[in-house]
């Protein structure tokens, strides 16, 4: 296999998980199940590195079109997910691809998660975050202006909870920070673990 700039190492936790949300991405030319970092190949199996003692990660390796996707998009994929029935939706391509998303997000609920992991002082502690957002029911009308601005075009599922995207909201049961891409009081929290602390 070759190794250029549209291959990128992900890890984040269990590669099972992250194969099926990217290989449903569009532009994916391919993606592969494995184990980063470490100190010995010796010690890189499954059941080894479950232990959390080898230094290994569960990773994927994933290969993209350069001309159908981006690696931002894949950085967006990775940290911040919108899942529709386990679809999972990026950033939009195009004007279409956001008309399509928003059409299928109107009028019914869907998830957004977002993966964090801080890594410091010998330690490493992760967390994922997921909070449900209900779209009201769309005219056509109304999605025609909403993808006519520029809010849809550098978010996850083409909408930004915190820009005109609010409008398409009827109710979200969760963390609202976490639909804007980063659950602040549970970083916070996860912070103070590490000695960092906001409020002394």
């Amino acid at each position: 296999m070759k190794y250029d700039e549209t291959t990128i190492c992900l890890a984040g936790g269990c590669f099972w998980g992250m194969e099926a949300p990217y290989r449903r991405l569009p532009g994916i030319t391919d993606v592969r199940c494995g184990y980063a970092n470490g100190d010995s190949a010796a010690h890189a199996d499954y059941e080894d590195v479950c232990t959390g003692i080898t230094g290994f990660r569960e990773a994927v390796l994933v290969t993209w079109d350069p001309g159908k996707t981006s690696l931002e998009a894949l950085l967006f994929a990775f940290f911040a997910v919108v899942d529709v029935d386990g679809a999972v939706f990026g950033k939009p391509a195009d004007r279409d691809d956001a008309r399509r998303m928003i059409r299928v997000l109107a009028g019914r609920g869907h998830l957004v998660h977002t993966g964090v992991c801080i890594a410091a002082q010998g330690r490493e502690l992760c967390f994922a975050a997921t909070t449900k957002v209900v779209f009201d029911a769309l005219s056509d009308a109304e999605i025609e202006t909403y993808i006519a601005t520029d809010d849809p075009y550098d978010k996850a599922g083409a909408y930004g909870v915190q820009g005109l995207g609010a409008l398409l909201v009827e109710r979200l049961d969760g963390d609202f920070f976490n639909v804007m891409g980063l659950p602040v009081l549970r970083l916070s929290r996860m912070l103070e673990r590490f000695g960092v602390h906001f409020f002394c």
